[in-house]
């Protein structure tokens, strides 16, 4: 993989730079959805870097009969276009950063399509950055915050993909819910039946239908995974294997039915908010910058998610003394 140089951008040529691309980017959004509808943006920029869309001196071209897009914002959009390179160099390292993060969460190396999927967000960001300002004139984001999520976004996006490939991204939010499921199963050392899940997530009749369809599509990739193993003699198991979480099994471990039920009671009775209980469930596989990142997922900082973490532990903790006379670590 060719490594894209690093070529710090001064601030007072980076605000400029910001200018442009703020400027430049509603233009590209008005006029994508005037041609393509909502949300292809970057089929529009594909469109018009070759050529594809008429450029006149008025917003209607009459030999085509269709939008023209005039030349003076054709100008200022291209302007983005120049930037493009520079702003890709000046923030090479915000990509590669992200690319070693997620890659060091994972099992496998995909350090190179990771770096390549952190660049192509970093491209989206740079032609996306269109910051809401306030009556004093005060910008919602700056363009590094901005990159950082559609990043991340992307590279969550691009795991998921990796190690559910049976299971595509769809409207009725299947994968999340997978995810989510993971979370709880891991939490509880698998030691959690499906219904008993699906109460503690809190899922509806609909969403508990989703989530058992999804399931069989990852227990059919896993079985794909396992048939393909070179080496007939590897028992592990498959790391996404549900078989085990069938709605009609019931597990009759004691610590499912000791330790592990009393917590969960406990932290439905600590009515803890989804931040609480995103913190406490990604809390049992951390890593390094987990919680700076279940409060990026809440739109919440940093310190905010120390201290959520913090009393929901502490709210876990009374409720289980209140109900059983006895501390609980966790």
């Amino acid at each position: 993989m060719d490594i894209i140089p690093f070529v710090p951008i001064q601030t007072p040529e980076l605000q400029s730079y910001l200018c442009v691309m703020e400027t430049g980017n509603r233009l590209i959004k008005i006029w994508s959805e005037r041609f393509l509808g909502k949300r292809k943006r970057r089929t529009f920029r594909q469109m018009l870097f070759n050529d594809e869309i008429c450029v006149e001196s008025t917003s209607f071209c009459t030999s085509c009969q269709h939008y023209s897009i005039p030349e003076q914002d054709y100008e200022k959009i291209m302007a983005v276009r120049r930037i493009e390179w520079d702003m890709i160099c000046g923030f090479a390292p915000l990509a590669i950063f992200h690319a070693h993060t997620w890659n060091c969460r994972i099992e496998e190396d995909l350090f190179e399509d990771l770096a390549q999927a952190a660049h192509l967000a970093l491209l989206d960001a740079i032609y996306g950055y269109i910051p809401a300002r306030s009556a004093d004139g005060y910008k919602s984001a700056n363009f590094m915050t901005y990159a950082w999520r559609v990043i991340q976004r992307r590279l969550r996006r691009e795991v998921e993909n990796n190690q559910m490939p049976l299971l595509p991204p769809s409207g009725d939010g299947a994968r999340e819910l997978v995810r989510k499921f993971e979370f709880f199963r891991r939490h509880y050392n698998d030691h959690l039946t499906f219904d008993a899940a699906a109460e503690l997530m809190g899922l509806s009749q609909e969403q508990q239908s989703i989530l058992s369809s999804a399931m069989v599509n990852v227990m059919r990739e896993s079985e794909m995974r396992v048939s393909l193993q070179d080496d007939r003699d590897y028992e592990d198991p498959v790391r996404d294997d549900y078989t085990s979480f069938a709605s009609d099994l019931n597990v009759d471990d004691p610590l499912d039915s000791g330790l592990i039920r009393n917590v969960q009671l406990c932290m439905k009775l600590a009515n803890l908010s989804d931040f609480q209980m995103d913190l406490l469930v990604t809390s049992q596989t951390p890593y390094h910058g987990w919680k700076a990142e279940v409060a990026q997922r809440h739109g919440r900082t940093r310190q905010a998610s120390a201290q959520a973490f913090k009393k929901a532990c502490e709210l876990v903790r009374e409720k289980y003394y209140e109900r059983f006379g006895k501390d609980v670590d966790f």
